[in-house]
């Protein structure tokens, strides 16, 4: 009986290159993540959550905002992103709320100064 030949095995973490993400501007373009990726198309988009105690360095009163950032622009071994959005920690939300009382949704929109629109729950 004859074997079926297998074929060379890729490895798609060889392919992968690594790319330092960096804040905005107003977050004083500190480095946030560290991120794999196969080619520049498929990183733009890309969402990082990071706590603004990480940004910050330091200061642990800020454990419960998380950040969401998106990567916008590649350029060559970094990343430049645009900042998405932020929310409470489940954990810390979860501790403000009583057993037993009611929720209230408050969604708004807010424009930036650079015409940027962001939605804020």
């Amino acid at each position: 009986m004859a074997r079926k030949r297998q074929g060379k095995i890729k490895d798609k973490w060889r392919e992968k290159r690594w790319i330092k993400v960096s804040a905005p501007d107003s977050f004083n373009n500190v480095q946030i993540a560290y991120v794999p990726i196969t080619d520049e198309e498929n990183a733009i988009g890309r969402v990082i959550e990071i706590t603004l105690f990480d940004i910050l360095k330091g200061d642990p009163s800020q454990h419960q905002y998380k950040l969401y950032f998106q990567i916008n622009k590649v350029d060559g071994e970094s990343a430049s992103t645009i900042f998405k959005r932020y929310e409470y920690s489940k954990e810390f939300l979860r501790s403000l709320v009583r057993r037993g009382s009611s929720k209230v949704s408050f969604i708004i929109d807010i424009k930036t100064k650079d015409a940027y629109v962001s939605e804020l729950k």
